[in-house]
């Protein structure tokens, strides 16, 4: 039988990835929740986030560097990975659900300069900021209010220096996509979690592959739920940005269902066990 032809354009890194994002212009690319309203962000303005964001780590003496995430999923979160490797450094996505301690022991190990935090982090992370060894700039998605400190520069701020620099014509670098650009830390058979290396040509491999596996179409639109520091999320949401299509943010495990409802997608990408644990529920 003929297989159905994939609809999607193909990327082989995360600048050509930034110039297909921007074409789409006012597609809606990401819907989340805010509060109790759900909020809209389009390609292009997704794209232009990617681009300022890549613009104010090289203001900031970051391009290149060594740069952590971690938190809960988020546009801004994705803007930041794609950023750091397009500006030509390499992104280190943390899981938010291991120790603080653990996670400082882990980028100090790998001499990251840079983390890129959401709002829980807030006050998780202000050990690090006055005694860790490696990291020396420290840039949270929403800041604590009255939070004062030579290290900190908000996301906001990183944007408006990018601004700066696009103005200058500050332009994403060409680079090769058999460097290092992803290193993630992953908990293998036995002891404690493993550091995996990853190239752009890794990532985009195994992310067009994904297109030519399952049939998208442009219309559709997927919820996403798994943690996205894994890369399985991440290639799926890299994925669905070559179909051009709507990526929903689940905000808590707790509001699946309610999300459900208010996303209506039209495709989830899981792994079996949450599969398993959401027929259970329906069936009870």
């Amino acid at each position: 039988m003929k297989k159905t032809e994939r609809i999607y354009t193909p990327a082989t890194s995360f600048k050509h990835l930034v110039e297909l994002l921007e074409s789409r212009g006012e597609k809606i690319a990401f819907k989340y929740p805010v509060g109790r309203n759900y909020e809209t962000l389009s390609y292009g303005d997704f794209s232009k986030e990617i681009v300022t964001f890549a613009a104010g780590l090289s203001k900031l003496g970051l391009a290149g560097k060594r740069i952590a995430v971690i938190g809960e999923t988020s546009h801004r979160w994705v803007a930041a990975y794609m950023a750091t490797v397009a500006a030509g450094g390499v992104i280190i996505p943390m899981d938010k659900e291991l120790a603080i301690d653990e996670i400082e022991g882990f980028l100090a190990g790998v001499d990251a300069e840079a983390i890129v935090y959401a709002e829980s982090f807030n006050q998780k992370i202000s050990h690090a900021i006055e005694a860790h060894p490696s990291l020396r700039v420290f840039i949270p998605i929403k800041p604590a209010e009255g939070t004062e400190n030579d290290k900190i520069v908000p996301f906001d701020k990183v944007l408006e220096l990018g601004a700066v620099a696009l103005t200058e014509g500050y332009k994403i670098p060409d680079r090769d996509t058999n460097d290092l650009a992803i290193m993630l830390f992953t908990s293998g058979t036995t002891g404690t979690s493993k550091c995996v290396m990853l190239s752009q040509k890794n990532i985009f491999a195994a992310v067009n592959a994904a297109c030519e596996t399952v049939c998208f179409v442009p219309d559709d639109v997927i919820m996403s739920v798994l943690p996205v520091h894994h890369t399985y999320e991440l290639m799926c949401v890299i994925a669905a940005s070559l179909f051009g299509i709507e990526i929903c943010i689940n905000d808590s495990l707790r509001h699946v269902l309610k999300n459900l409802q208010v996303f209506k997608p039209t495709g989830l990408v899981l792994v079996p066990l949450f599969l398993n644990t959401m027929y259970k529920k329906i069936w009870s």
